[in-house]
């Protein structure tokens, strides 16, 4: 509900705000760039050597892959160019959504807990 209701977000941990701004902001700074797929309509056969050298490949399988960047605006359409180059046939090519909840795991993760005296 905050996501599509707040403007802006604070986490608050043990009475102190551990992060705070707008949630696509927040999302950015904490989760990193845009975490994309591609989904082909056959396998890859390992026809995405040299791949690379356009996106860091997080993820993937057989008709299928995950990657980041941080311009996809610049790198898809040459993502594109590349698998086309290469007869592979996209079917869709979208950014994975990513939750607040992945924010707040990532904040409970990365601070540390302060003993209680």
């Amino acid at each position: 509900e905050a996501e599509t209701l707040a403007d802006r977000i604070a986490i608050i941990r043990r009475g102190q705000i551990v992060a705070e701004g707008a949630p696509a902001a927040l999302k950015q700074q904490l989760l990193g760039h845009p975490l994309m797929e591609v989904r082909l309509r056959q396998s890859l056969n390992g026809q995405i050597e040299g791949i690379g050298e356009l996106v860091e490949v997080v993820s993937s399988g057989e008709t299928w892959f995950r990657y980041t960047t941080d311009q996809p605006e610049v790198v898809n359409p040459a993502l594109l160019h590349f698998l086309a180059r290469r007869q592979l046939p996209v079917i869709t090519l979208s950014e994975v959504p990513r939750s607040l909840e992945e924010v707040y795991l990532r904040i409970v993760e990365d601070t540390p807990l302060q003993e209680v005296e």
